[in-house]
């Protein structure tokens, strides 16, 4: 497909951000980039908590069995091709690879520890746990505390809106600059 063929797909749809698949010369997929509010951030930051920390268990948990045997010789030769790299070689790319990934993971389990931390003192605090960690409905939730559904859903909003405030204080900034003349 040619450039201005593209062009021309691209402008039918509007104005954004668009990440585009091309295959043998054909697209074969246009996402557009989500502009996802700070709110709608932090619920998919919060969904996706209990899974970072499982991941980053698992990855701790699988660098240990790696056993590696460093052997130095005189004028070694390092491959620069993947597939020339000795065994030793694919092993400590693959351990260098999981330590950055578990970097990646600890930098985000901080980032989201840190919202949550605003919460802390909330009466209704629980309700972020069993909402997103836990993976409880709203009914079971209010089941739980003894509460009105109403009331889960409103203070679940306040939560996260709390925590967001906190976490994505730029973003809010922002676009209260775009608001003023």
């Amino acid at each position: 497909m040619e450039y201005k063929e593209l062009q021309k797909t691209i402008e039918k749809l509007d104005n954004g951000v668009y990440e585009i698949c091309i295959k043998n010369g054909q697209i074969t997929k246009i996402n557009k980039e989500k502009n996802l509010t700070p709110y709608q951030k932090t619920e998919y930051f919060l969904s996706n908590y209990p899974g970072l920390k499982n991941r980053k268990e698992y990855l701790k948990k699988s660098l240990n069995n790696i056993e590696l045997k460093k052997i130095y010789s005189i004028n070694e030769i390092k491959a620069t091709n993947k597939d020339n790299l000795s065994d030793v070689e694919k092993i400590e790319m693959i351990k260098e690879e999981r330590i950055k990934e578990i970097g990646e993971i600890d930098y985000l389990v901080d980032f989201i520890d840190y919202g949550l931390s605003f919460i802390e003192n909330d009466k209704y605090k629980e309700i972020i746990d069993l909402i997103y960690f836990k993976k409880f409905k709203l009914e079971c939730v209010a089941d739980k505390l003894g509460i009105d559904e109403s009331t889960v859903k409103r203070n679940k909003s306040l939560l996260v809106e709390k925590i967001a405030s906190n976490l994505f204080q730029n973003d809010i900034l922002e676009k209260l600059n775009k608001l003023i003349p």
